[in-house]
């Protein structure tokens, strides 16, 4: 069999090539620049939105973790300085009804001149007036002390009886003491029109006082004798005293003395002083109860028992529950102090409200007998 003649033909092999080129050379640059400003805009546009949102959770982060501060606004408003910085012992008494008679040590005595609560009446108008003249023979004893008449304004039953009251009390006072007292006293007072406004026990607790000092010695107490209108309980009575204190005096009593019910002794003593962390050894507590009473010794203290040691124990800065309600109660006319500005050293102390009746911690001008 004759050979194929397909088996002598070789098979042509095509070379192959290898384009080396595109291994070395770069690719050629995109004709559309548009298309990197797109891009470059998506990631300014990413970064903007993380840098806000990092700024959000830091500033969220430090308002949930700090402690809230209260901002002091100073406005253009100037104050004196204080008057009498030599002054060390703070004498308080608290106020506990208004009286709206004439300026006779007789009508005094009356309770139908007195705003008076169902309790008070037979018998405790005397006790007051026991309070006032304690208050002013203590200031007497010692010429480095400060009096201090404290209690808010409530409303008095008929404004004509408040009216008559100032009227012959202006007289009086013009007469008897002079003109630079009855200007001291309207200045203090708060009131341009005295029918017009309401009237705070603390001014009554003074106006009294005037009544029962003696020519000789009025004019070398009275400037050691303020008023301090804001306090709403036994708590506020306290504290707010301090700050009272601190304004006239330019910083805090070195000891101090409470003049009150005896049946309210432990009250202040064990709960306000001790909620205020201030030294033991350097507070007094003078206790002068009514001669008699009709509800008898024992119903006095069970009610303080019962309406107001027993929910201060529970609350001792007196800001929850019914306690915090008398506080509205007791503002009828929806004023607030001043003393965050005026006292600073007491801020945190002033706003402080636990929710676990925790006692305050910290920094306090007594403390380490610092005042």
């Amino acid at each position: 069999m004759p050979p194929s003649t397909h088996s002598n033909k070789r098979k042509s092999i095509l070379p192959l090539h290898i384009d080396t080129a595109s291994f070395t050379t770069p690719p050629a640059q995109s004709n559309y620049p548009w298309r990197r400003m797109v891009a470059w805009k998506r990631q300014s546009v990413f970064i903007v939105f993380l840098t806000l949102f990092l700024v959000s959770a830091g500033l969220n982060i430090h308002h949930y973790r700090t402690p809230p501060t209260v901002s002091i606004v100073l406005s253009n408003d100037p104050l004196p300085p204080p008057s009498m910085p030599v002054l060390e012992h703070a004498i308080i008494v608290a106020g506990h009804a208004i009286y709206t008679g004439p300026p006779d040590t007789q009508s005094l005595q009356t309770d139908e001149h007195w705003t008076l609560e169902p309790y008070q009446k037979h018998g405790q108008v005397f006790t007051f007036q026991q309070h006032i003249q304690k208050g002013i023979a203590l200031l007497k004893d010692n010429p480095k002390a400060l009096l201090i008449f404290t209690g808010q304004k409530g409303k008095t039953k008929t404004k004509t009886k408040l009216f008559i009251f100032y009227y012959y009390y202006y007289y009086y006072c013009l007469f008897r003491i002079g003109h630079k007292v009855v200007t001291f006293f309207l200045s203090l007072s708060g009131q341009t029109r005295p029918a017009a406004g309401p009237h705070s026990e603390a001014i009554s607790y003074w106006q009294i006082a005037q009544l029962l000092l003696v020519n000789a010695t009025s004019d070398t107490l009275l400037p050691r004798m303020v008023t301090e209108e804001f306090a709403r309980d036994s708590h506020e009575n306290l504290l707010f005293s301090f700050c009272r204190f601190s304004e006239i005096t330019g910083h805090y009593p070195s000891s101090v003395t409470v003049v009150g019910f005896e049946f309210k002794r432990s009250r202040f003593q064990d709960i306000h002083r001790a909620s205020l962390r201030y030294p033991a050894d350097r507070f007094e507590y003078i206790g002068i109860d009514p001669p008699h009473s009709v509800l008898g010794a024992d119903d006095w203290k069970t009610g303080e028992a019962l309406y107001s040691y027993g929910p201060f124990q529970k609350d001792k800065y007196g800001c929850h529950g019914t306690l915090r309600q008398k506080k509205i109660d007791r503002n009828p006319y929806r004023r607030r102090h001043a003393y965050r500005a005026s006292c600073p050293a007491l801020v945190d102390l002033l706003n402080y409200c636990p929710a676990n009746n925790k006692l305050f911690a910290g920094l306090l001008p007594w403390d380490k007998g610092l005042f």
